[in-house]
């Protein structure tokens, strides 16, 4: 989880730009991110990572 996060992040980070290139696979991609925010089992890194992810999806949705 912790890769799958931080690769997430670190894409969105430097391409910000990204959400705006298929705005229903952001949709979806928060919709999941949510999700996984909602369970216990993440590490506290991959929780800060996701947020951050979920928060560049929500900023750039249309």
């Amino acid at each position: 989880m912790d890769l799958y996060a931080h690769s997430l992040w670190a894409l969105l980070t430097v391409n910000r730009w990204l959400p705006l290139a298929d705005p229903a696979l952001a949709e979806a991609l928060a919709a999941y991110i949510a999700r996984l925010l909602d369970h216990d089992g993440i590490t506290p890194r991959a929780r800060g990572e996701l947020s951050s992810v979920h928060y560049v999806l929500r900023e750039n949705s249309t």
